[in-house]
């Protein structure tokens, strides 16, 4: 299986890139979020990938986060969602406002994604809520035994959400919480505003 793909990035299409790798040019589709890093870095990039089989092709697709990754393979899963919603979902929301969808049951949120409508809203809900808790219950535990406002940033950002998102929120957690809130605390505040 192919993991990453490391190379010069040389052609960019609506919905995927290619990347020269020792003279081979990977076709990679991509969603909208990893388009949009990709502009910000030019030459040489990495992408992080999943190989999709089906009866009458091999698709490759790109994605510049682990956790960008990781959601488009927990969608996949989902029955009913394939990798053209699974891509619709990462480009319309960020992981971290998927998830905080997924875990508040916020049904209006997932039907902004294009494909998505009130009965697979409700399945996603009811498939990946227990896999949204876990990532935010892992972020929290990555970012344990540091400073608490700077690791609250790293879990947000880690989720996907912006450091400007994430900033704005752990600010006014604080505001709300006090300076002497834990970080765990802070983060599921946190993840109120963001969400």
């Amino acid at each position: 299986m192919i993991d990453r793909v490391r190379g010069e990035l040389i052609l960019e299409g609506p919905d995927y890139v290619v990347v020269d790798v020792g003279g081979i040019g990977y076709r990679l589709v991509v969603p909208q979020s990893t388009r949009d890093n990709l502009q910000e870095s030019r030459g040489t990039v990495c992408l992080l990938t999943h190989l999709h089989v089906r009866e009458d092709a091999l698709l490759l697709y790109g994605f510049s986060t682990e956790g960008e990754r990781e959601l488009f393979r927990a969608l996949i899963g989902v029955s009913g969602i394939g990798p053209r919603i699974a891509l619709a979902v990462l480009s319309t929301l960020s992981p971290g406002q998927t998830y905080g969808a997924i875990r508040q049951g916020d049904i209006s949120v997932l039907t902004t994604v294009p494909g998505i409508g009130m009965k697979t809203a409700e399945r996603l809900v009811l498939e990946l809520r227990s896999q949204a808790e876990k990532a935010v219950v892992e972020s929290i535990e990555v970012c344990a035994e540091r400073g608490v406002e700077s690791d609250a940033l790293d879990a947000l950002a880690s989720l996907g959400y912006t450091r400007r998102q994430a900033h704005d929120a752990i600010r006014r957690a604080y505001q709300e919480l006090g300076e002497q809130v834990k970080l765990d605390d802070l983060i599921r505040r946190a993840l109120r505003y963001v969400s």
